[in-house]
């Protein structure tokens, strides 16, 4: 059991829930509290939601590492062993399983709020990930661009679900009383773009400790393509990128006094400009293990920055 729990990558499923659950007791429903209204997408509703983007999550780790048994031989043999001990057919069925459970959960509850079309959406991702693991993980950027965008839209859900119902029974209201919930889709869609830009810097990082691996196994990763060197400066300029548009984004519309500020440079800002000090330096498959490990730490970070939005401003 704990070597499925492994497979499966609990930590990161957590940090899926987390994020989805502080979105919108957050986020959504401090904003519609302070006019007098209630969030409509049920709280249970929206519990099936963050297990249904789990379920479909986990099912996704567990085929991608077992398509990736053959370079795991050189890149990770410790987690190899664990894919191994997994009889192929049981594997197989727990993956069916999982994203049986996604998918019903994703219709039901795109049957509850009446838009029944948005359980495509599903479909797609399991889709997604299936040719991830079995093909697009070996095509130039594609992989790398995959799993950004499937990161980003773990949030992104949580508005696709929430939005509609708020408009359709609070427009009027809205629109008379001159207000606005664009903010709302503004930090949730700012908060794709923050699991997108630190995905995509992970992705290379970790194809770049890879490297061995997915060069024995014909992959056409940045590093094998371009070579360590020009990796490294990609994702120089990525975190570059990502400083200043979170800085830029802080100062200019959320800045909320000292300790907010304390806090985003003491677990995001310095702790990138730690990476690429890092990136700089690094030779060999243990620098780069720490450096992806740091923009994990970030992504959480970033998370957990939402309950200081909520009990330091009035969104």
């Amino acid at each position: 059991m704990f070597t499925f729990f492994k497979l499966i990558r609990i930590p990161n499923l957590l940090i899926i829930a987390l994020t989805q659950y502080l979105l919108k007791y957050c986020i959504i429903v401090p904003f519609l509290k302070q006019y007098n209204l209630t969030t409509i997408f049920s709280h249970f509703n929206f519990s099936l939601l963050v297990l249904s983007t789990v379920f479909i999550a986990a099912a996704g780790y567990l085929i991608n590492d077992f398509y990736d048994i053959k370079t795991d031989y050189i890149n990770k043999p410790e987690k190899n062993e664990n894919t191994l001990s997994i009889n192929k057919n049981t594997l197989f069925i727990i993956y069916y399983v999982l994203n049986a459970l996604g998918l019903g959960l994703g219709v039901y509850i795109s049957y509850s709020i009446s838009n029944i079309e948005f359980s495509v959406v599903f479909f797609l991702i399991v889709g997604l990930l299936w040719f991830y693991s079995t093909t697009y993980k070996k095509q130039l950027f594609i992989s790398n661009l995959i799993v950004a965008l499937l990161t980003a839209f773990v949030p992104v859900i949580v508005l696709m679900y929430e939005f509609p119902p708020i408009m359709e029974k609070y427009a009027a209201f809205l629109l008379k009383n001159g207000l606005s919930i664009g903010y709302i889709k503004t930090y949730i869609l700012g908060y794709g773009g923050f699991a997108f830009i630190t995905t995509l810097i992970r992705e290379i990082i970790k194809d770049t400790e890879d490297f061995e691996g997915d060069f024995l196994d014909n992959r056409n990763s940045i590093p094998v393509i371009f070579g360590i060197i020009t990796t490294k400066i990609v994702i120089i300029c990525l975190i570059v990128v990502f400083i200043f548009l979170i800085s830029f984004i802080y100062i200019k519309y959320i800045y909320i006094g000292l300790y907010p500020t304390v806090y985003l440079l003491a677990t995001i800002i310095f702790p990138s400009i730690w990476v690429v000090v890092k990136i700089i330096k690094a030779k060999d498959k243990n620098n780069y293990h720490l450096s992806s490990s740091l923009i994990k730490f970030i992504m959480v970070a970033g998370v957990l920055f939402m309950l200081i939005l909520r009990y330091s401003i009035e969104l």
